[in-house]
């Protein structure tokens, strides 16, 4: 029925909630593929960098916000495939709601050969 379940996560407890109700899913309905996906925030606005920010320090804050999203996507990675649940992982950077928008309509919705479900929270939804 489906072939991949997008699970985007933020490292809160909240958006971990999700995870026990993705293992029944993706096991009930023998999903193929579970993404697992944190996107890494900019630091600055635009793509400047905040005042006095060092071009140095702003790569090694960098560096860590995005090794810190591999090891938590792994870990909860490790969760899933405990349960026999093949997970993938992606880190993207950017806005969270642009970059999680943009990873289900170009990768799922536009490219998918066969039905998509896409489920948005009431009073989630953000306007373009």
């Amino acid at each position: 029925m489906y072939q991949k379940v997008l699970v985007p996560l933020d490292g809160s407890k909240l958006a971990e909630c999700v995870v026990e109700h993705v293992e029944s899913i993706a096991t009930g309905c023998q999903v193929p593929t579970v993404v697992l996906m944190q996107v890494v925030e900019p630091i600055g606005l635009r793509g400047y960098l905040p005042l006095g920010m060092a071009e140095d320090t702003y790569r090694d804050a960098k560096e860590t916000a995005e090794i810190k999203a591999k090891s938590y996507l792994n870990e909860m990675a490790d969760r899933l495939k405990a349960e026999g649940i093949a997970v993938e992982t992606d880190i993207a950077d950017g806005l969270p709601a642009n970059e999680i928008l943009s990873y289900a309509e170009e990768k799922v919705v536009s490219q998918s050969l066969i039905p998509v479900l896409v489920v948005t929270p009431p009073g989630c939804r953000i306007s373009r």
